[in-house]
């Protein structure tokens, strides 16, 4: 059996575990990963906190955590065995007031009265290399904001995903007013 060390870099939390190979230790890394992440949501309110809850862990092959704990940058990086990242994403709010884990449920239009920007291309404002994107559901009004280049929270950029949110409206004129707008777009739909 090998001794590893697994390390977030979250909290620093860290687990000391024996597997028979790099594999099983890998394994064994994400399944800790894996319930790190629930303890998180959990302590975020749950998935709907709206934004995807991540975990970053270095698994590191030992021989004891002090001798670890005492060696330089170069020691520790040499026995590197494996980045482990889990990404879970969070449920949204569906149009019937359940939840999903799928927002392209909604039907996201962009109504340039409603999300800004300019009229070419309403709802879309650029910042840095990405842009952000506000967009509402033509059959129950959220409002959905998508930024493509988002930070992780720890100074990293989000690679593949999006940070994407269902948000209140800013004020209850703000949210009268898409409901009205619905109304007229349903009305409009059942004329013709």
């Amino acid at each position: 059996m090998t001794k590893y060390l697994l390390l977030d870099d979250a909290d620093f939390d860290y687990l000391e575990l024996e597997a028979l190979d790099d594999d099983a230790a890998i394994a064994r890394g994400r399944e800790w990963a894996t319930e790190w992440v629930d303890t998180s949501m959990r302590a975020a309110a749950g998935r709907e906190s709206g934004q995807p809850i991540t975990c970053r862990a270095w698994l590191y092959r030992l021989d004891s955590i002090d001798d670890f704990l005492a060696a330089d940058y170069r020691a520790r990086e040499a026995s590197l065995v494996a980045e482990i990242e889990e990404v879970v994403q969070p449920l949204y709010v569906a149009c019937d007031g359940g939840l999903t884990d799928d927002p392209e449920e909604h039907a996201w239009v962009a109504p340039y009265q409603f999300v800004g920007g300019v009229p070419e291309n309403p709802g879309v404002w650029g910042h840095g290399g990405g842009v952000v994107v506000r967009e509402v559901c033509r059959r129950c009004g959220a409002l959905r904001i998508v930024d493509t280049w988002a930070d992780d929270g720890r100074g990293g950029h989000c690679r593949a995903e999006r940070l994407l949110a269902l948000r209140e409206w800013a004020s209850p004129e703000e949210e009268e007013a898409v409901r009205a707008w619905l109304e007229a777009q349903t009305e409009e739909a059942a004329a013709q």
